[in-house]
């Protein structure tokens, strides 16, 4: 894919998050693609991915919503790196947090998706059940 492609199925993504399409967010990825989550699991095919990003559109934590700060396109590895600031309110608490996505693309669709975040303690506290 070129480095317009790459950027433009991503910007596409971007997009099925911000307007919590998950329909649009699950058909961009392969058959067999992967969402490896920040929280270290991994949801493989459409399925699986459609199960894990139904909660997050549906606002089950709060509305999240992305500040995308920087992205970079390696067009010879077909890969898309963005950094990003989360925003969300969680039981009436506004949280943000700092995040990385790395996307592995081919023939026009996403084999992978990684999510690394700084997640503040509340994200991992039982209290909020995000884990």
């Amino acid at each position: 894919m070129t480095e317009k492609e790459l950027l433009d199925l991503v910007g596409r993504v971007h997009h099925a998050f911000a307007t919590d399409d998950v329909e649009l967010a699950v058909s961009l990825f392969a058959e067999d693609g992967e969402y490896d989550q920040f929280n270290g699991q991994v949801a493989k095919g459409h399925e699986k991915i459609r199960e894990v990003l139904t909660p997050q559109f549906e606002h089950a934590w709060g509305e999240m919503r992305f500040d995308h700060k920087t992205e970079f396109a390696n067009e010879a590895a077909g890969t898309v790196v963005t950094t990003w600031t989360a925003s969300m309110t969680l039981k009436e608490k506004p949280v943000t947090f700092d995040g990385i996505d790395v996307f592995y693309c081919k023939n026009g669709k996403l084999q992978r998706k990684e999510t690394y975040t700084k997640a503040k303690m509340a994200l991992l506290s039982s209290e909020y059940k995000v884990l």
